[in-house]
């Protein structure tokens, strides 16, 4: 008897805790392609199954020693909030600080425990930008089952009102 990988139960556990549906469709297919006993790769990937999902999603290739997450494809949701497409850059080449903030500590975790990580609604992580994820997920790739070598992110983001007060935010792409 194949016992599930535990990135399999934490998934599913993820599927009740999500607010969006982007979210939760895109962890849906990921377990989907996931083939239970091992973590699913790059090559069980394929985008055209979550056409609509594209344009939230970064796909990040993971270096160790130390931990840098190089963009291999970025959506234009993502590019267009952060004004500019960095696609094959360094996540730190692009942010100043990266390595202590939330988007590289989150994208650490996935990588060293194997299981995919919900990025819960609340301020946004890079510094003067006009947005806020309202929710976002990280869910580990390993070619070989188990050495993860790319982290898929997803992410629903909320622009600040078009008044410019910051007081009010509301949904993009839901």
């Amino acid at each position: 008897m194949t016992v599930d990988h535990p990135s399999v139960q934490r998934a599913t556990e993820l599927l009740s805790e999500v607010q969006t549906e982007g979210i939760r469709d895109v962890l849906r297919n990921w377990l989907e392609i996931h083939p239970k006993s091992s973590l699913p790769g790059r090559q069980h990937f394929d985008p055209i199954n979550i056409p609509r999902l594209l344009k939230n999603v970064i796909l990040t290739e993971v270096e160790r020693d130390p931990y840098r997450f190089k963009v291999r494809v970025l959506g234009t949701i993502i590019a267009d909030a952060f004004g500019k497409d960095f696609t094959g850059k360094y996540m730190d080449e692009v942010f100043d600080g990266h390595a202590a903030s939330l988007s590289h500590s989150l994208r650490v975790q996935v990588v060293e425990t194997g299981l995919p990580c919900l990025r819960p609604a609340g301020p946004g992580t890079f510094q003067g930008l006009d947005i806020a994820p309202l929710e976002g997920v990280h869910l580990p790739l390993a070619a070989d089952g188990r050495t993860i070598d790319f982290v898929l992110s997803m992410f629903v983001y909320l622009p600040k009102s078009p008044d410019g007060d910051g007081s009010v935010w509301f949904l993009v792409n839901r």
